[in-house]
């Protein structure tokens, strides 16, 4: 096994942990399609192992959903950015 330092400290480490603000917003979103509020869900997920998954579901229809991932991915590549 080699060392390696990761740019990010919070670059997964391959062992499982609780992420209380990804539950906490799972289960936000969960309560709002339980209450018939949220129709449909496009998303992505983090594993432990640094392994990425998507998941499309539901009504997912329109340019509104476009537009919100494309609010993600921005989001996603401000957060990547090394400091030159």
């Amino acid at each position: 096994m080699t060392n390696v330092t990761p740019l990010r400290p919070d670059a997964p480490t391959g062992e499982p942990h609780v992420s209380e603000v990804c539950v906490d917003v799972l289960r936000d979103l969960l309560q709002r399609a339980e209450a018939g509020e949220v129709t449909g869900v496009g998303l992505a997920a983090l594993h432990c192992n640094g392994d990425a998954s998507y998941h499309v579901a539901g009504h997912i229809g329109g340019f509104s959903m476009l537009g919100a991932l494309d609010m993600v991915r921005a989001e996603l590549v401000e957060i990547n950015k090394v400091d030159e």
